[in-house]
């Protein structure tokens, strides 16, 4: 796991069109991200929330190449109740493989040690087991279903789970 770099745009835009069949879940990145100069321009904002403390995005690599094979995003950050919730999603081809764990690892340690966050949120579609798994893998927890709380890129409302890990579960893990 990484930051982006500048010049990963047309990267990250096919690695979006490669696996656009299961990311409707992910509707803010499917619309900014529609076509490579569109992505690169997402990839270049990436960068600069980082700097500003807005937003970080990682960029989730195979282990024996620099390849981007995904993303893990902090978001939605509240400094004054030090919290954020974060998202994921991998190419489909290396599902199963232990990269989503790491990294939401990685990411959860970044954001209480360095970032000294008290609270972490994650949402996942009812539907998405594989989603469910790994926050329960990396010490999340179920705090409830929100009933049509989120659109997806067809327009439709889904059903949501919330997750959430805070500082003192994740010190006695």
């Amino acid at each position: 796991m990484r930051r982006f770099n500048a010049g990963e745009g047309s990267l990250y835009f096919k690695l979006i069109q490669d696996n656009k069949e299961y990311l409707t879940d992910f509707p803010t990145t499917m619309s900014h991200n529609s076509s490579a100069t569109e992505s690169e321009k997402y990839i270049q904002k990436c960068i600069a929330q980082w700097y500003l403390q807005e937003v970080y995005c990682f960029a989730i690599c195979e282990k024996e190449r620099d390849v981007v094979i995904g993303m893990m995003r902090v978001f939605k950050i509240d400094w004054d109740f030090p919290s954020a919730e974060i998202a994921y999603f991998l190419d489909d081809k290396y599902k199963g493989q232990g990269y989503v764990t790491e990294a939401l690892q990685h990411t959860t340690e970044f954001c209480f040690d360095v970032l000294k966050m008290n609270k972490l949120h994650l949402r996942t579609n009812v539907e998405n087991k594989a989603s469910q798994a790994v926050a329960k893998k990396c010490g999340f927890v179920l705090e409830g279903i929100h009933k049509e709380d989120f659109k997806d890129v067809n327009g439709d409302f889904v059903d949501i789970f919330r997750f959430g890990l805070t500082r003192t579960a994740y010190a006695q893990k």
